[in-house]
Formats: C-alpha cells, sequence, structure tokens
C-alpha cells in the first residue's frame, strides 16, 4: 500500500459458475469502474475462471495482483502448461504444493517423491487433501513409535506435543488442535516459458522456491511476450516489452518485434572495413569448408568400419569365435569405442543370439538325443515333464553351472548349454505340449520331414522349442514372474520373426493338444497375426486319421467332433499361475470367440486333409505334386488303381456334394477330374450348377461317404 495507493476493500462480488458473460462483463466493469488493482476470485471452477480471464484481457482491465484457488486443479494447470498465456502470473495459497523442498522425518520422502508414487500407484495428480492425510498417517506413526505405550491418553498428549519435519512441512498443532503450519502463496509462471515454466512457491521465502512477480504483467506486456517470443526470450531476444505492449529494443535493433538490425556502416572506412571482415569470413568459411568435408569422409569411412566390424561381431559370437572376437574388441578400441561400450555391444550380440537359437530337428532325431534323454530319466520313452525334472531337478542339473548370456546370471537354457552343432537361428516356431513322449515327438516331425520332402531338411531346420529355448532356471527353477502382457508381447515378437508354426498334434482322436492352455492361446495368436501354421501328425495317428475317413459318414463325422473339441475356459497348464496368466490374455476377447475361432481352423485343415485325400484317390500322380498334409495308404492306392480302371458307366456308389465343415465349392471343383475319365459321352458329373439335385454313380469303393 506503500507504493501502490491507499487499501480499500470493495464489497464481493456475486458471481456464480453458470454466470453469463454479459453478466460477468458488468461485474469487471464496475470493478475496473471503482479502480481495483487486486482481485480475488474464489469457490468458482476452472471454466469460470478462463472466462473471467478472456474477458478481463478482452477489457485491457490489469490488475497488479490476480489471485485465484484452481492452479493446482489439473484442468487449469494443463491449460496454463499448454501454452494458455492469459493464466501466467496467477497466485494461489494452499497449504502444500508438490515443490515443497523438505525431506520427511518419518517418510523419507520429499513432496515430490510422493507425487511420483501417488501417481504410480493411483494415475492421478495428488491433491492438497491426499499430502495431507498421508502427513497425518505419518504424524500418527511418528507419535506411534515414539510414545510411551498406545493408550489414547499417550498418543494424544503425543499429538498436542509433536513437532515433526514431513514433506508436507512442520507438522505441529495450537492450543485449539488446529494445524499451526503457515500457508504456502504459489504463483503460476509465465506459460510461454519466459519467467520459468509450472507453479513456484514465492512465500514463506525460507521456503520459496522463486521470488514472486508483483506487479503482474499487463495484458498488452504478456501478448507482446507471446508474440514475440523466439527460443524463451521476448522481441526476438533483442528487447524487452514495457508494459504498454511495445518492444524496448537494444542497440543496433529496431521494429515492433526488434527483428530489424540497424546499418552501421555509414563512412567509405566503414565500407572498408565492411569488405576485409567479409573477405576474412569467406577464407574462414572456405578453410572451415574443407576441414568438414575430410572430417565427414573420415567419418563416412569410420561408421563404414565399424559396421564391417559388428558384422563380424556377429558372426563371431555366433560361432563361439573368441579369438575374433578379441580382434574386434581391438578395433573397435583403436576407432574410439569405450571399453564399456564395447564390452555392452558384446553383451547385447550375445544375448540376442542366444534368445534367437532354436533346437535342430536333425538333433532331436539323432540317437544322441534319444540316449541323453533315456539316460537322464532312466525311461525308455519318457515324456518332456520327465526330462524337465531330470534335466533341471536332477543330482546334476544339465547347465546350472554356466553364466547365462542372457543376464549374466548362473543357469542356461538347454540352447545354449547343448554343443553348437545342435543349434541355429529358428526357422520354425514348434506348437506342441510337454506331455508328449519323446517317441511322439519324433515320429511328428520324421513325418513333417517326410510330407515335405526336398523342402526342409533336418540339418537346416531349427525349432523356437520352449523346452530348449527359454531359461527354464528362470521359469521353473526360480519361478521369476512374468506379467501376462510381456507374455504376449514375447510370443508376438517370436512369431513375427520366425513367421512359420509347426502345429504337432500326438493324435486325432481327442488330442491332448486341444486340452492344454498354451497350445490355444499359440493358435489363437498364429490366427490373429495370420502366421501360416503346417498342422502335424505322427505317421500312425495320420494313417489312422485316413482309415477313419475311409469309413464313410460316420468316420469323418468322428474326426470332426474330436478335431473341434475346444473349450480354453476349462483347458489347463501345468503350472496354475501359467494358466491363470494365459486365460487373462485370452479373457478380454473372450473364451468363445477364441473357441470359434479355432474351430473353425481346425475345421478347414480337416476339410482339406480330406479333399487332399480324396484328390489322390481320384488322381494319385496329381496328388503326388501337391505336397498333402497326409500321405495315402496302400490300401487306398490300390483303391484308386480298381477306380482309374473302371467305366464310368459301371460305377454304382453315390456320392451327394454337400459340405460337413463348409467347404462343398472346394469339393465340388475337385469333382472336376472325375469328368476326364469318362468314356462314353454320358452327361458330366461335374456341372457344378446341377451336382446337388443330379445323381451320379461314382464307385471310390470307400463306403457310403457323403462328401
Amino acid at each position: 500500500q506503500n507504493h501502490f495507493g491507499a487499501e480499500k476493500v470493495l464489497e464481493p462480488e456475486a458471481i456464480a459458475d453458470d454466470t453469463t458473460q454479459a453478466e460477468l462483463r458488468e461485474s469487471l466493469q464496475r470493478l475496473q469502474g471503482a479502480g481495483v488493482t487486486l482481485l480475488k476470485v474464489c469457490k468458482l471452477n476452472s471454466a469460470t475462471v478462463k472466462n473471467i480471464t478472456l474477458v478481463m484481457e478482452e477489457m485491457d482491465f490489469d490488475v497488479l495482483g490476480f489471485i485465484v484457488d484452481v492452479t493446482q486443479v489439473s484442468e487449469y494447470s494443463e491449460l496454463v502448461s499448454g501454452g494458455w498465456f492469459q493464466g501466467g502470473f496467477m497466485i494461489d495459497v494452499a497449504a502444500w504444493h508438490e515443490t515443497y523442498p523438505t525431506r520427511g522425518t518419518f517418510s523419507g520422502l520429499t513432496s515430490s517423491e510422493f507425487s511420483d508414487i501417488f501417481r504410480l500407484a493411483t494415475g492421478y495428480q495428488p491433491s492438497v487433501y491426499a499430502a495431507a492425510q498421508f502427513a497425518a498417517m505419518c504424524a500418527l506413526g511418528h507419535v506411534l513409535e515414539t510414545a510411551p505405550n498406545t493408550s489414547v491418553e499417550a498418543l494424544r498428549e503425543g499429538l498436542r506435543n509433536i513437532a515433526l519435519e514431513e514433506f508436507y512441512g512442520k507438522i505441529t498443532f495450537d492450543e485449539n488442535g488446529q494445524s499451526s503450519q503457515p500457508y504456502l502463496v504459489l504463483q503460476f509462471r509465465d506459460a510461454i516459458g519466459l519467467e520459468g515454466d509450472g507453479i513456484e512457491i514465492v512465500h514463506p521465502r525460507e521456503k520459496a522456491t522463486a521470488p514472486a512477480i508483483f506487479p503482474r504483467p499487463t495484458w498488452r506486456q504478456m501478448r507482446c511476450r507471446y508474440e514475440t517470443a523466439r527460443l524463451g526470450e521476448e522481441c526476438f531476444g533483442q528487447g524487452t516489452c514495457d508494459r504498454k505492449g511495445k518492444c524496448a529494443c537494444r542497440g543496433g535493433w529496431t521494429g515492433s518485434a526488434c527483428a530489424n538490425q540497424v546499418s552501421y556502416i555509414e563512412s567509405d572506412e566503414g565500407r572498408f572495413s565492411l569488405i576485409v571482415i567479409v573477405m576474412a569470413v569467406l577464407g574462414v568459411i572456405m578453410v572451415a569448408s574443407l576441414i568438414i568435408v575430410i572430417i565427414l569422409s573420415l567419418s563416412r569411412r569410420r561408421e563404414k568400419r565399424i559396421r564391417e566390424l559388428l558384422l563380424t561381431l556377429h558372426r563371431a559370437v555366433g560361432d563361439d569365435d573368441h579369438e575374433t572376437v578379441q580382434q574386434v574388441n581391438s578395433q573397435l578400441y583403436i576407432l574410439g569405442w569405450s571399453a564399456s561400450s564395447i564390452e555392452d555391444t558384446i553383451k547385447h550380440v550375445r544375448r540376442m543370439h542366444s534368445e534367437r537359437r532354436g533346437i535342430s530337428v536333425d538333433y532331436l532325431l539323432s540317437d544322441e538325443f534319444l540316449h541323453f534323454a533315456q539316460e537322464r530319466t532312466g525311461k525308455e520313452d519318457p515324456t518332456f515333464y520327465d526330462l524337465k525334472d531330470a534335466i533341471f531337478f536332477g543330482e546334476t542339473p544339465f547347465g546350472a553351472d554356466l553364466d547365462c548370456p542372457r543376464d549374466g546370471k548362473k543357469g542356461v537354457a538347454l540352447v545354449d548349454a547343448l554343443d553348437k552343432r545342435h543349434v541355429g537361428e529358428c526357422t520354425h516356431f514348434l506348437s506342441w505340449t510337454w506331455g508328449y513322449k519323446v517317441s511322439t515327438v519324433r515320429a511328428g516331425l520324421e513325418h513333417w520331414l517326410e510330407l515335405t520332402a526336398g523342402e526342409h531338411q533336418a540339418h537346416e531346420v531349427f525349432l523356437f522349442m520352449c523346452f530348449f529355448v527359454n531359461n527354464q532356471y528362470r521359469i521353473i527353477v526360480n519361478k521369476e514372474k512374468t506379467s501376462a502382457r510381456d507374455l504376449e508381447l514375447v510370443f508376438e515378437e517370436n512369431l513375427a520373426r520366425i513367421g512359420k508354426v509347426v502345429a504337432l498334434l500326438d493324435t486325432w482322436d481327442n488330442p491332448r493338444y486341444l486340452t492344454r492352455i498354451w497350445t490355444i492361446f499359440e493358435q489363437a495368436i498364429s490366427i490373429k497375426m495370420q502366421v501360416p501354421v503346417t498342422m502335424v501328425l505322427p505317421k500312425e495317428a495320420s494313417l489312422e486319421l485316413l482309415a477313419e475317413f475311409e469309413k464313410g459318414k460316420e468316420g469323418i463325422i468322428r474326426v470332426r467332433d474330436s478335431l473341434t473339441k475346444v473349450d480354453s475356459a476349462s483347458a489347463e497348464a501345468y503350472s496354475k499361475e501359467d494358466e491363470e496368466a494365459v486365460k487373462a490374455l485370452i479373457e478380454p476377447t473372450g473364451f468363445k470367440n477364441i473357441d470359434l475361432k479355432i474351430i473353425n481352423f481346425m475345421s478347414k485343415w480337416v476339410g482339406m486333409e480330406m479333399e487332399m485325400h480324396m484328390r489322390s484317390l481320384v488322381n494319385p500322380d496329381q496328388a503326388a505334386t501337391k505336397k498333402p498334409g497326409l500321405r495315402l495308404s496302400e490300401a487306398s492306392q490300390k483303391r484308386v488303381h480298381r477306380f482309374e480302371n473302371t467305366p464310368s458307366r459301371l460305377l454304382k456308389k453315390k456320392i451327394s456334394v454337400g459340405g460337413l465343415w463348409g467347404s462343398s465349392s472346394k469339393l465340388r471343383k475337385s469333382t472336376k477330374s472325375l469328368e476326364k475319365g469318362q468314356d462314353d459321352g454320358t452327361q458330366s458329373c461335374a456341372d457344378v450348377e446341377s451336382l446337388e439335385t443330379r445323381d451320379c454313380s461314382l464307385d471310390l469303393d470307400v463306403g457310403d461317404v457323403e462328401i
């Protein structure tokens, strides 16, 4: 009041949150006419405060100080922090703010640390009420620890006399039991960053994080700052905005925004000096340009050499070529890499190689692996659960004493413990279950290689097979936790990188595969990502499936019912925790939806196998070139021979075209090959439009089958 006139307090203006813009303007005009220099707005929401601010700017109603009580409301603070310059320099009063610097004696936290923990736990910005409640619990905890006993009287006396330094401030109580902590005065800084950023404590002085800015800049001055701000400086960095909203330029600059430099050359001497300066600058530029060209050339050569060395390092780590790794190490050091950078790079490459390794199919089919499994378990044909106990929990755990290239701890994945001849970068993802016996896995893989003869060689195929690839010492021995979301991301990343899935079923008759939650999950993700899946059965089970097809309708329906019996909600995993984690991933999509997708996929697969089988009966030479998913039995080939040598007019059995799995259009197309065998000029059975209404006599000698 000494500098700004005598103190005079006006009666409050009654404004509500639903007050219209016109009513706001009338109230503010009365205050402006009365010469108000300090304005306090309270008990209104942030939207109303914003409207008041905008009307004041429109009126050029300047005040020395503008006090509000919404600076800590997230909507308002985000508005100002986002660049709404009109909201800058507001003053607020609060019991606490997250910039309060004191560290708590009991909690051990500063206000900013408390705020970070609160946001992490709740997702919200802590209000003063949240801080007050936590501070109250700190006070109570302190008294519980320091009081002679826990009686009501002792705790009451402890609270009455408490003087605890906390993140909230010094906690003390007056004779009325009220907090005696002084309030803080807060001030928003300039929204465009010229006077700092965010909210600062400006009083009391001993707790202040920044000095107060008073009087508040005028509206014209704030507009000038906003319109001419460049890189954190007003007036293009060449002047300052005055309270009238004009740029006061420094020497040598002019213009409304101080953007124009004044020419100082007014004499021949000055021009000559300028020429000398220009020539000198040009010389410096030419020399600098030459130096830059040389540096860039050397830099490109250096970067190319580094890329070559990193590729060499990648190959050497994969081959366990320690000598070459050391040579690359030395070369990178000469090129300016620090020892720590080189070490980190080598660790990264080793981890990447480890995580991308797969187990060789050649090894899985070898006598070496079979003897290893039998000797470890003492069983002729162990399951992989048996192997799990014998390898990771036996008297001499395999690979337990080796350092893991993924995390540096003891205990490695099997692909890191086995001879390097048996591992390589994954080419296929194997979807299977640990409940399979070793013989089942070997028979399934042998049959797959047989069916894809020439396309895959055992020594060139490396499977992502979780038993071998994942570090089981972390998962099943140490039981380290992995979130459901991390499981999904890691699986999808591996699936996208590998790009091919082989799904191994033990049998077609109620396969174990469709009762395990992991294999159902793998099928669901493969379908979602549209990754090609090859279904495989051991040869014996494959022949049994063909034999079932040849029983006719009854056999086909039995196959369909068996291979579409999917219930993900009831599926199980060896580990209950795994089961719950995977089901948590499936649940948002819905178990029924997942079931339907897998049923649809399995149905199409069975339909395709049946169609391929029928093709092979009709034209075995053509079928042999199609790489079918199932091969013909000898009995089936005999029937095909008999069919090819029978005139069509003598064929007796009737085939009605339909579709147990909705694939009738494909099957109709497959029957076109039948007309090629007719030799008597009778009407063709391959007329697609009439097949459903006209019978065709064909003796396939496969029973009464409805296709």
